[in-house]
């Protein structure tokens, strides 16, 4: 399964490039950082125009933003527009139980890649000038001022839609480029204030690199971890929502613990958990379950955590929910935490994994089939994809590259076709193949690293059914055929890459080398 990494606000604007927006620019400046003051946390429930997916539409929709009230007198509201997550400040002043905001202020812009054009995006209020309650049509209104009120408990809110006649409000606070183009804006906020804490690490903590690997995607990044006694720091599990973040976890022995509900910060707009949860997919979807912990077994010799089947940490807008719906969060699905080394543990790669399969894609006359191939080992080591290669099976019978005769190992990056038959593309660490032919039973991918001593380490044959929708990891019978002279030595490892001088029951490894120099490796199971 794929995951879209998404920010709130780039499916507005379509082809448009974020730019720097620090300066002072078309008559006002965009407030990027507020000036020292007192920061409280507010939870936003709003009701106006949003987009989902592309689309806008009008509804209700829960947030978490920031005030901040300023030294110099003056008070600053981060993310103010609940649809549009703009980074910037919204500024004010307190007087007696309101906060009045003069409009416009900028909060944004954006340069339109196509055209070079920079477009400048305002806060304002905004006035529907439709004729037809059950349409919209806002322009920017003469008034110029928004009013907050505060309650006596600590709310603060305004609210527009006390106009029961009309679908839409006669008014909004909403933002608007300054050529008149109007993307979002808000009815009614209430914003009620929160206590949350994030992690905060101590001072002297000594951190060390690590990478957090997504075992479902192969994906992986950076993340740092610090122990301190029984407490374990990480640091930015989450790159893509909740970049830069901490979360808190204990180690008893050889298990490392992250309990759930830590609160990871504000983030465009929303408040985002950790969450600890098992991940499940079917045909149809996928779901997740709240767990109380993820519990990572710690290896010490490796410096690598792992985690049971099904296990995922989630990056969530909410505390308890984790929804399919809008906003965005990411989850690890399984993931496995390993120390940063420039020396591999394992050379031998993990296997392929089937990702899907098209019949007659798009009517086009071909079918499409894609893999993942991942440029990890057995141990989560990062393999040098120079010395990575595929090798693809058309019906059990091994293709070799196109215009390279008696050469059956594709590059890991291999981008070629053979005209009329094949096309192989392969792109981010996976393999698409756009098959033109008839009579294909099955479909399979094997993927060979080169170590360092020249010694090659081959992965199972992933093998996809056309006819039954089966995939079978093993060897073909066909396989034999790239492989000449006789056996010269026979070695066995288990599956981490550590040689057996005996062999165990469970699952092994078996290493032959060949008279010719080739190396075949095969997967074993001993009861």
């Amino acid at each position: 399964m794929k995951k879209i990494y998404l920010p709130a606000f780039l499916g507005l604007l379509g082809l448009i490039g974020i730019q720097d927006i620090s300066a002072q620019e078309n008559g006002g400046s965009i407030i990027n950082n507020a000036p020292n003051g007192t920061k409280q946390l507010y939870s936003r429930d709003s009701e106006g125009f949003y987009y989902d997916w592309g689309n806008r539409t009008y509804g209700e929709r829960e947030g978490g933003i920031s005030i901040i009230s300023g030294e110099d007198g003056f008070i600053y509201i981060h993310n103010p527009i609940s649809g549009f997550a703009t980074g910037s400040f919204l500024k004010g002043v307190r007087e007696g139980n309101q906060i009045k905001i003069e409009l416009p202020q900028l909060l944004y812009r954006e340069q339109n890649v196509e055209t070079g054009e920079m477009l400048y995006f305002e806060a304002a209020i905004l006035e529907n000038n439709s004729a037809n309650a059950s349409f919209f049509n806002y322009r920017k209104s003469k008034d110029t001022e928004l009013i907050y009120t505060i309650g006596e408990d600590g709310t603060i809110s305004f609210n527009f839609t006390t106009d029961e006649d009309n679908q839409y409000p006669s008014k909004i606070f909403g933002i608007i480029t300054t050529t008149g183009d109007f993307y979002v804006g808000d009815g009614s906020q209430t914003l009620t204030p929160v206590d949350y804490t994030t992690v905060t690490p101590p001072e002297d903590l000594e951190l060390t690199d690590w990478v957090l690997f997504d075992s479902g995607t192969g994906d992986d990044h950076n993340v740092s971890m610090g122990f301190d006694g029984n407490d374990v720091y990480l640091y930015n599990f989450d790159n893509i929502y909740a970049r830069h973040s901490w979360i808190k976890g204990t180690i008893d022995g050889d298990v490392v613990s992250f309990p759930t509900e830590q609160f990871l910060g504000e983030y465009n707009g929303y408040f985002y958990w950790y969450l600890a949860a098992d991940f499940y997919e079917t045909p149809d979807t996928y779901y997740f379950e709240p767990i109380t912990s993820i519990d990572f077994e710690y290896n010490r010799e490796k410096m690598m955590m792992t985690t049971p089947e099904h296990a995922s940490m989630v990056a969530n807008p909410r505390k308890e929910i984790i929804g399919l719906d809008y906003p965005e969060f990411m989850w690890y699905e399984k993931p496995v935490i390993k120390i940063l080394s420039d020396t591999p543990s394992s050379y031998m790669p993990q296997n392929p994994r089937f990702i899907g399969f098209v019949d007659y894609f798009q009517n086009l006359g071909y079918n499409y089939c894609e893999f993942g191939i991942y440029p990890l080992s057995l141990d989560y080591d990062i393999l040098d994809t120079k010395n990575l290669y595929f090798r693809l099976y058309l019906n059990g019978v091994a293709e070799e590259v196109f215009e390279s005769e008696g050469n059956f190992d594709f590059p890991f990056n291999y981008f070629g076709d053979d005209p009329g038959t094949m096309v192989v593309q392969s792109f981010g660490g996976n393999v698409g193949l756009f098959l033109m032919m008839d009579g294909l039973e099955t479909i399979g991918i094997q993927l060979v690293n080169i170590g360092p001593d020249k010694e090659i380490y081959a992965t199972d044959i992933v093998t996809y059914n056309i006819d039954t929708g089966e995939v079978t990891e093993g060897e073909t019978e066909s396989v034999e055929a790239l492989y000449s002279g006789d056996v010269v030595s026979t070695e066995y490892y288990d599956l981490s890459g550590n040689k057996l001088l005996r062999i165990k029951s469970g699952i092994v490894l078996q290493r032959q080398r060949y008279s010719d120099g080739s190396i075949k490796t095969r997967k074993l199971i001993f009861k």
